[in-house]
């Protein structure tokens, strides 16, 4: 294979190649556009109109074997785990060195393209020959494409796209540390960015009946990343009211409550069919009123807010502490320190170990402590009030 430019017309996808793409396994461009933005890069070739692409030293090394392994290892081209050394900005230049000791292995050590296929994957995406992969990719952005579509079907994960089983595609296309790093999440949030966005129109695009969103129903106690995906909606359309952490608990179902009685739904507490359809295809986020959007610690205040009461005592209590060690090197201040030793008598061997340097730190303890205590309720009240705008705390 001639390496020396591995450039060809490098065209660009168009518009229509998504969908007609997609229709290959049963789905609209929606799908595709997630997977893309998920698992893609933004353009399927380099600022040299070069297949991107991206060698792994690691997958050589496994890909060989006796002397030619030990020249690669030799030449820095081949090591044993991944992460055990920095990856070039341009990974071109070692490829066409590892291709000097195995063209095959080489290129099936690097993952190609658009979807950043890995070159061993090569049949699944559709070609005979690795080379043929590679030269099918310098040409054309749909080839890259197109063998993404081919990966997915080989995988038997086109079914789990169609039905937006987000968890099974990831964990099979970026294998079992997808959670860790959130693929899952990730391709959820973008199949419902793309689901918003009118499609290019294509006389050959599924019913849009066929693209019904089909979520599990889910209700207290279910747990995963549909509950997650469940707040994440409701946060969007400002009726969450509390963590995204994947559990469904009392805070997610009196969200679900409140969005099914603002629309007219069966109230329930229960995120199935009808919930997530007008969740995801109908709803819009919630308009915040007046009087909640201009609301401030006196408006909470008047309201009868208990956290904001409490704050206000706390409050005073560190004031009267800052201001006890403002009066240091007086005579009210001694009394205070008094006071406090006849409290703290149970400290008392401890206090002794100071001696003289308690009339001195006295004072410094209750400035700060008291200032901390200030700064404390103070961000208590703050934090009351966005919960109160944001509708993540209305009672108290």
């Amino acid at each position: 294979m001639n390496t020396e430019l591995f450039i060809g017309a490098a065209k660009r996808l168009d518009d229509i190649d998504i969908p007609r793409i997609g229709s290959r396994i049963g789905v609209g461009e929606d799908e595709i556009h997630a997977f893309m933005e998920v698992e893609a890069g933004s353009s399927g070739f380099d600022s040299k109109n070069r297949p991107k692409m991206l060698f792994e030293p690691h997958i050589f090394y496994r890909n060989l074997s006796g002397q030619e392994r030990l020249d690669a290892i030799e030449a820095g081209l081949a090591y044993r785990r991944w992460g055990e050394e920095a990856y070039p900005s341009d990974s071109y230049p070692r490829l066409v060195e590892a291709i000097e000791i195995n063209e095959d292995a080489a290129l099936m050590a690097a993952s190609w393209g658009l979807g950043q296929i890995l070159g061993t994957n090569y049949r699944s995406a559709g070609y005979n020959t690795i080379q043929g992969m590679i030269r099918s990719f310098m040409d054309d952005e749909e080839n890259h494409l197109n063998a993404m579509v081919s990966f997915i079907i080989a995988n038997g994960i086109d079914d789990d796209i169609r039905e937006h089983r987000w968890e099974t595609v990831a964990r099979v296309y970026n294998g079992p540390a997808y959670a860790k790093h959130g693929y899952h999440t990730r391709l959820a949030a973008a199949y419902r960015k793309w689901a918003r966005i009118a499609d290019t129109p294509w006389e050959g695009a599924p019913d849009p009946v066929d693209q019904a969103l089909d979520y599990p129903t889910v209700r207290m106690g279910s747990k995963g990343w549909v509950v997650e995906h469940l707040q994440e909606e409701l946060k969007r359309l400002g009726y969450h009211l509390g963590g995204i952490d994947g559990n469904f608990g009392t805070a997610t179902r009196a969200s679900i409550l409140a969005f099914q009685a603002d629309h007219d739904l069966k109230t329930d507490g229960i995120a199935g069919p009808r919930t997530w359809d007008v969740m995801e295809n109908s709803a819009r986020p919630k308009p915040v009123g007046e009087s909640r959007a201009t609301a401030t610690t006196a408006t909470l205040r008047e309201k009868g807010s208990q956290t904001v009461v409490d704050a206000d005592r706390g409050g005073i209590g560190a004031g009267i502490v800052a201001g006890t060690g403002a009066l240091a090197g007086t005579d009210v201040l001694l009394d205070q320190a008094e006071r406090a030793e006849g409290i703290l008598g149970r400290v008392q061997g401890v206090l002794g170990s100071f001696g003289g340097m308690m009339d001195t730190m006295w004072p410094l303890i209750f400035i700060g402590g008291g200032v901390a205590a200030l700064w404390y309720f103070q961000k208590v009240k703050k934090d009351r009030v966005e919960d109160h705008k944001s509708g993540a705390n209305m009672s108290r």
